[in-house]
């Protein structure tokens, strides 16, 4: 998984989901073929427009706005060349308890909230991929013992940054290649 779908910090996620959503405000829709085209799109608009209603009765509970809508005003599918395609959305979450708050949504969505250090480990659901940036010893240990956690990076390390020979993230010939090659049968 390379998706960043929720940055928890201990303080300050309203003003980086600010920051983030007015970054992103510059992305939009383009033809695949464009040189500046950076979103994915759907064939079917019955996907992102299911995805963002989806969102959008999410956030009828309280404890999460969408920034992204706030500061774009408009919708986050948009249409281009027959494509349909999802806007980048910055969710923040005041609640930690809000679904949006651990829930995994395609790219371009992320939700940003808030947790102390020494709740995060109770706080997370099952984790794919987690990057910690803490100086926190205590909590780097205790996310690696954690059950919870299934790949943890530590600093600031690209989410893109994975070992390859892993079956989930590379392919199975990849897999079968380095098999061969380190048995020796493989000139």
């Amino acid at each position: 998984c390379t998706n960043t779908s929720t940055i928890v910090l201990s303080s300050g996620a309203e003003k980086l989901a600010r920051s983030l959503a007015e970054e992103l405000l510059e992305i939009e829709a383009l033809p695949l073929n464009s040189k500046g085209a950076i979103l994915g799109g759907y064939s079917d608009a019955a996907i992102p427009n299911a995805i963002s209603e989806a969102l959008d009765r999410a956030l009828e509970i309280p404890g999460a706005k969408d920034i992204s809508l706030q500061e774009r005003g408009s919708s986050r599918v948009q249409e281009a060349q027959g494509l349909h395609f999802l806007l980048p959305t910055v969710i923040h979450c005041s609640d930690r308890e809000h679904p949006l708050a651990q829930s995994e949504y395609p790219f371009p969505m992320v939700t940003l909230v808030e947790c102390p250090e020494d709740e995060l480990e109770p706080w997370l659901g099952n984790t794919l991929a987690l990057t910690l940036i803490s100086e926190q010893e205590e909590l780097l240990r205790e996310l690696q013992k954690s059950p919870k956690v299934s790949t943890l990076r530590h600093g600031p390390v690209p989410t893109t940054t994975n070992r390859w020979e892993s079956p989930h993230i590379g392919n199975l010939f990849e897999l079968l290649r380095l098999d061969i090659k380190n048995s020796g049968d493989m000139p």
